[in-house]
C-alpha cells in the first residue's frame, strides 16, 4: 500500500473501531486473520476476533480511537492511536481511560489484515480502569 492508502486504511480502522458495531472491523481482516494482544495467545480466525472486538465493545460502549500515526517501520506497518472510552458496559468500573495503543499490521493481497498484533501499557491501563475518584 502507499503512504496515502495506509492512511485512509488507518481512518477506516479507527472509524470502524469507534462505531460499535464488530462487523465494521471485521470486514477489515480476512478469514484466516490473527490478532493478538500484548503477545498473549491469538484469536485466529473471524468468528475469535468477533469474541475480543464484541468484548472490547460491550465494555466501552464509548470507545473512540484517535489515530495518530501510521508509519512503515523496520518491523512492518505500524499504527498508533489512543483508545479513549469510559467502561460503562456490563460490570464496569465507569472510570474513563486513555490508552496510548501500537499494531503491528500485515496484509494480505488484496488488503485485508492477515496479523494485527495489538501493544498497550497494561499496567498503565489497569490503572486507569481501576482508579478511584477522590
Amino acid at each position: 500500500m502507499s503512504p496515502d492508502d495506509l492512511r485512509k486504511f488507518a481512518k477506516e480502522y479507527g472509524e470502524a473501531w469507534s462505531s460499535n458495531d464488530p462487523d465494521q472491523v471485521l470486514a477489515l481482516h480476512c478469514e484466516s486473520s490473527r490478532l493478538s494482544v500484548n503477545d498473549n495467545k491469538p484469536a485466529i480466525g473471524k468468528s475469535e476476533i468477533r469474541k475480543v472486538v464484541e468484548a472490547f465493545m460491550e465494555g466501552f460502549p464509548d470507545l473512540y480511537i484517535h489515530v495518530n500515526e501510521v508509519a512503515v517501520e523496520e518491523r512492518g506497518v505500524v499504527f498508533y492511536c489512543n483508545a479513549i472510552a469510559t467502561n460503562s458496559g456490563p460490570g464496569g468500573t465507569g472510570n474513563k481511560i486513555n490508552i496510548k495503543i501500537h499494531e503491528i499490521w500485515k496484509f494480505d493481497k488484496s488488503g485485508k489484515f492477515t496479523e494485527v498484533r495489538a501493544y498497550d501499557d497494561p499496567e498503565d491501563f489497569e490503572r486507569q480502569l481501576n482508579q478511584h475518584s477522590s
